[in-house]
């Protein structure tokens, strides 16, 4: 896929890295914070961010995974009985994955370039059951189930009609009222514009189109996320925008962008 620039993600997980220096942080943390006879880190405070602090529901359906837990930026869990560290990563054509066996002393770094694969997950159990001596399990096989019961789901949602969907119903305002530019406390300015006759704007240099989904409801669709957002224009008593909401997930309140005159 077309190579994104991430940098706005930042400090959430936009690292560019190897498997070499990945491996010496992977070494550094099962070494306990030392590096060769140097103690950088106090193994306590490495003991506690790799503790379980939030339980993690449902996220597992395999018998072998037990115990999902979230700590201070890593993954908490039981491998087929031994305790694991690890936390993976997608970034717009590449997966990566850091695990970690601690009481067996022993990891692994994993690199992909390929978007949202479990390739990294599967050699990662592979290796462990390898190490570990188990019986290996067929996680390549398993994954392959659950895709093409992912792909069936999705075939048969291909002849549902979304009843939601309501192009027809016409607008408050003509399409051209919509335009202009909308703010927000936290976030990039939106500039929509009325090209044809489709809605359209900007983020952070990415095309977005704004197609109408049912009278003043649209959706935001980001072609490199390949999804969209709910997006609700707001009107004030004489009929004129004062602004929009874009709904990111239904558990959040919508995010509130208003319209400068």
């Amino acid at each position: 896929m077309e190579y994104h620039n991430a940098d706005m993600l930042g400090g959430a997980g936009c690292i560019i890295s190897n498997v070499e220096d990945l491996s010496k942080w992977l070494l550094f943390n099962l070494n306990k914070g030392k590096l060769n006879d140097k103690q950088l880190v106090n193994p306590r405070t490495l003991m506690q961010i790799q503790a379980p602090v939030i339980y993690v529901a449902g996220s597992s359906k395999n018998k072998e995974i037990i115990n999902q837990c979230y700590g201070m930026g890593w993954f908490s869990d039981a491998y087929r009985g031994f305790r694991r560290s690890h936390h993976g990563g997608v970034l717009y054509g590449f997966t990566s994955l850091v695990s970690m066996l601690p009481t067996e002393n022993t990891g692994i770094v994993i690199l992909a370039n390929i978007n949202g694969t479990p390739l990294t997950e599967i050699i990662e159990a592979y290796v462990y059951d390898h190490i570990l001596g188990l019986t290996p399990i067929d996680w390549n096989q398993r994954n392959k189930d659950i895709e093409k019961q992912t792909i069936q789901y999705y075939k048969s949602l291909e002849n549902q009609k979304d009843t939601s969907y309501r192009p027809e119903i016409k607008s408050t305002l003509p399409l051209n009222e919509y335009q202009g530019k909308y703010v927000s406390n936290g976030y990039e300015s939106l500039n929509i514009k009325l090209e044809g006759d489709s809605l359209m704007t900007s983020m952070l240099g990415v095309t977005c189109p704004i197609r109408r989904y049912n009278k003043d409801i649209f959706e935001l669709y980001h072609p490199i996320e390949h999804g969209g957002w709910q997006l609700t224009f707001i009107f004030d008593a004489k009929k004129k925008v004062k602004e929009l909401q874009i709904e990111l997930s239904p558990k959040l309140k919508p995010i509130i962008y208003k319209k400068e005159n």
